[in-house]
């Protein structure tokens, strides 16, 4: 079983947040860049490539100093460089400065796999990763991975891979458990078996909705009167609607949006449409067609008006869908083997050659007999228990399986809390988690996580409640780059080469392509002494979050990372067969 957070009836908030396609808006204007001030404090560094000397990395020593947690983002996780520059600094790290724990975020139970291979050297390391997440399944992980071990078994320390997610099936964990219990206490079999018939039963995760979403060019439209027209046709659609939908944010927050109303059940081809002012502020417009809940719904002759004159669409979007067998500047990505379809149908089409049709193809699930507090309740009461006889079970049992029966029944009780809310409660979770691995472990021990820069960032997400509970004891290292490729790992798509388009005049990445040096770390909080690149830092400076973003949102860079490492090109990691 997987989550099921609570979410609005209407989803396009959860839809309009996911990766979209890039156009050719121009970047908010920022300050001028001081880049004499990063040409004097970038710290080039010869190569992302392991295995040579280290000495290059020596201003980590300066960047890191005493964290007990230093965050290594990224903004692409399909980069060859990303994963091999992380990878260098946490062996320097793990061999110079005393760092036993590297976290990333994974289920527990199927890092805890990871983590026996690499202490002990028990299972096959591509079969372990095959478990995880479809991101980090390529040779350039394998590869750190496999130098885990041997960092192990040569004696030169202790590595352990932790994760610190609940999220993923917990239907493993479950029987764990229960084999375990069975075993040791077959006593409270019982309510094992009542707890997590509860949470089998309870709403299980399904999408219940779908939809091609793009990038209109913010400049074109901001200040302006937008009309968004299309038509659509629907065929059974019950449990929800379709519909169109426009949203403007500014700063990262949604300024202004509109839907067209719902379309359910079965429907001719009807034309449909809203229209919004803009405000001036806005830099970037997102779009799409959505359908919610099941059947199947058509949407043909798209077209945006702005102050009445009809938008023709550039190279980069075409709301025709004419052009091509694909739509252009739309995302049609769904998750493979999952509950929708999208494609573009060329035998019910209003208009031209062909419309976009998006469709559930999964059965709906059955219906629910139990309640996300419920499952709640009873799973953390399993876990209360295994936790409080812990001493009592270890005379019996194992030690190892007593505490691996804990971790999955945390991950279940977890999980189930996920469900019950409120929002944010998942980050609340993990920031707990990767607390509980520094207090469980030796004293002084030292952390490492791994992930994306918004997840660590320390305003928002996860960053911002480790920053809470760390302060200056964290150090968030975010990942930038000005041109170059990546391997797309997009749901329901095969992993392949995609081209990302050189960084904007006023980013941050332009400023760093301007210092002419191609690869280097900085310390961000060297700008203290200069009040120009202070406050150039701490202004809303356009940075990509995603490899795929030609107009990044702006982000006080300063108050988000610590440091940054920056390559000047950048190409695709190697997906494992």
């Amino acid at each position: 079983m997987r989550p099921t957070p609570l979410r609005l009836r209407r989803s396009i908030i959860g839809l309009v947040l996911c990766a979209l396609m890039t156009c050719g808006a121009a970047p908010p204007t920022v300050g001028r860049p001081p880049v004499e001030w990063l040409r004097k404090f970038a710290r080039p560094f010869a190569t992302c490539e392991p295995g040579g000397t280290d000495r290059d990395l020596a201003p980590l020593r300066a960047v890191v100093g005493d964290a007990r947690v230093v965050a290594l983002g990224e903004v692409s996780s399909g980069t060859h460089e990303f994963f091999q520059m992380k990878r260098r600094i946490v062996e320097y790290l793990a061999t110079h400065m005393g760092f036993t724990l590297f976290a990333i975020e994974e289920n527990m139970p199927d890092a805890y796999r990871v983590n026996e291979y690499v202490l002990d050297g028990r299972g096959d390391p591509k079969a372990l990763l095959a478990g995880i997440a479809r991101r980090r399944r390529t040779q350039e992980f394998l590869s750190f991975v496999e130098w885990m071990r041997e960092f192990n078994r040569s004696g030169r320390g202790r590595l352990q891979f932790l994760g610190f997610d609940m999220l993923g099936s917990t239907d493993s964990a479950s029987a764990a458990v229960t084999r375990f219990v069975a075993r040791a206490e077959p006593a409270y079999l019982d309510s094992v078996t009542h707890a997590y018939r509860l949470v089998a039963t309870a709403p299980r995760q399904e999408s219940r909705a779908a939809g091609a979403r793009g990038l209109f060019p913010a400049s074109v439209a901001a200040g302006h009167k937008i009309r968004f027209s299309g038509w659509i046709r629907t065929e059974n659609v019950h449990d929800g609607s379709a519909a169109l939908w426009l949203r403007g944010d500014a700063s990262r927050k949604n300024v202004v949006g509109g839907t067209t109303r719902d379309v359910s059940g079965t429907t001719p081809w009807t034309p449909y449409d809203f229209t919004l002012d803009i405000p001036d502020s806005i830099s970037t417009i997102r779009f799409g067609c959505m359908l919610e809940g099941s059947g199947m719904a058509w949407f043909d002759s798209l077209a945006v008006e702005i102050d009445g004159i009809p938008f023709a669409g550039n190279e980069s979007l075409d709301l025709t869908m004419e052009r091509t067998d694909r739509p252009v500047g739309m995302d049609i990505s769904v998750s493979k083997g999952g509950a929708y379809a999208i494609d573009l149908d060329s035998t019910t089409v209003f208009a031209g050659k062909r419309s976009l049709r998006i469709r559930r193809v999964a059965p709906d699930a059955p219906p629910a007999t139990a309640t996300w507090p419920e499952a709640s309740a009873a799973s953390t009461r399993v876990l209360e228990h295994l936790e409080a006889g812990r001493d009592r079970l270890v005379s019996s049992s194992a030690p190892a399986d007593v505490d691996r029966a804990i971790l999955n029944a945390r991950t279940i009780a977890q999980m189930s809390d996920v469900n019950v809310g409120p929002a944010g409660k998942r980050e609340d979770i993990m920031a707990e988690n990767v607390a509980r691995m520094l207090d469980q472990a030796a004293p002084g021990s030292r952390i490492v996580l791994w992930e994306q820069n918004l997840r660590l960032a320390r305003r928002v997400s996860l960053g911002a409640r480790l920053a809470g509970r760390y302060g200056r004891e964290m150090v968030v290292i975010g990942f930038a780059f000005h041109e170059g490729s990546y391997n797309a790992v997009a749901a329901g798509d095969p992993p392949g080469e995609q081209l990302a388009k050189p960084s904007s005049p006023g980013s941050l990445e332009w400023a760093c392509h301007s210092t002419g040096i191609p690869r280097f770390i900085l310390d961000l909080r060297s700008a203290a002494a200069d009040p120009g690149a202070s406050g150039w830092l701490a202004q809303p400076l356009p940075m990509r979050n995603f490899a795929f973003e030609a107009i990044p949102e702006p982000i006080p860079v300063g108050q988000y990372y610590d440091a940054l490492i920056y390559f000047d090109h950048t190409t695709p990691s190697k997906s494992l067969p």
